[in-house]
C-alpha cells in the first residue's frame, strides 16, 4: 500500500503518539452519561469497553429536579418519576413563601395525586441562632401533611428563605405505613430563626407514586426541589 509522506511504524500506539486534542477537541457532554454510554478502559492491560451503568455507585440516583421562580400552588413529583424505590430523599433549597405565617408541608399519594394519606406526626423545633438555648416540642395526632416549617416569613432577598432534607422510607411497600424524617430551617415571621426536626408516619398502605410539596396557606414563590431514589 502506498503512503503520502512517511509510512507509519509497525508498532503499538502509545501515549506519546496521541495528542490530548483527541479528547479535548471533541464536543463536551453536558449532562451525566446515560447508562448505555460507553468508556474505554484497560482491564489489567487489555483494552475493553464498558457501559456507564457499570461505572461508580448507582445507589443514589437523581430522579428529577424542579426549580420555581414565581408563585405555584405546589411542586409535584408524579408517577413518571416516583415508583420502584423503597427509599427516597428530597433536597430543597431557597424555598420562598408568599405570606408571613405560611407553613410548608409534604404529602404522599398512592393514586398519582388524586388523594393523600393522613399523617400521624411528632415534630420538634428548637429555635436556633439568636436564641439557641430555647427549645420547644410540639406533637400532633392526625395531620394532613408532614410539617417542614411553620409560620415562615414571606420571601425576602436576603434571609426569608427556607430549606430542608427529607427522607421517605418504606415507600414501595404495599402493606405497611410510610415514614418520613426531615431536617429543615426557616426564618419565622417573628424574626427568629428556627431549625426543625420532624418525624411522621403516613398511613398509606399502598406503594407511593406521587409526592407533593406545598404551602399549606398560600403559594410557593421560589425554590429548587430535587428528588433522589436510593437503592436498598
Amino acid at each position: 500500500m502506498a503512503y503520502i509522506g512517511q509510512a507509519p511504524a509497525n508498532k503499538p500506539v502509545e501515549g506519546s503518539d496521541i495528542s490530548a486534542t483527541v479528547i479535548t477537541g471533541q464536543t463536551a457532554l453536558e449532562t451525566a452519561p446515560a447508562d448505555t454510554d460507553e468508556f474505554l478502559i484497560s482491564d489489567a492491560g487489555t483494552l475493553k469497553r464498558i457501559d456507564a451503568s457499570l461505572v461508580g455507585g448507582k445507589d443514589f440516583v437523581k430522579l428529577a429536579t424542579t426549580t420555581i421562580s414565581s408563585a405555584v400552588s405546589a411542586v409535584n413529583f408524579d408517577n413518571t418519576v416516583v415508583g420502584g424505590y423503597n427509599y427516597y430523599q428530597l433536597r430543597m433549597s431557597n424555598i420562598g413563601v408568599s405570606n408571613d405565617a405560611d407553613d410548608i408541608g409534604i404529602k404522599l399519594s398512592s393514586d398519582n395525586g388524586s388523594s393523600f394519606g393522613s399523617i400521624e406526626a411528632t415534630r420538634a423545633y428548637p429555635q436556633s441562632l439568636e436564641n439557641s438555648g430555647n427549645y420547644d416540642v410540639s406533637s400532633a395526632g392526625d395531620y394532613s401533611y408532614h410539617l417542614l416549617t411553620q409560620d415562615s416569613e414571606a420571601t425576602e432577598s436576603t434571609d426569608g428563605i427556607s430549606g430542608a432534607i427529607v427522607d421517605i422510607f418504606n415507600a414501595s411497600n404495599a402493606s405497611n405505613h410510610k415514614h418520613m424524617i426531615s431536617h429543615s430551617f426557616t426564618k419565622n415571621q417573628n424574626g427568629g430563626y428556627y431549625a426543625y426536626w420532624t418525624t411522621s408516619r403516613n398511613q398509606l398502605t399502598s406503594a407511593v407514586n406521587y409526592i407533593r410539596i406545598n404551602n399549606e396557606n398560600n403559594t410557593l414563590d421560589s425554590g429548587t426541589f430535587t428528588l433522589y431514589g436510593i437503592e436498598s
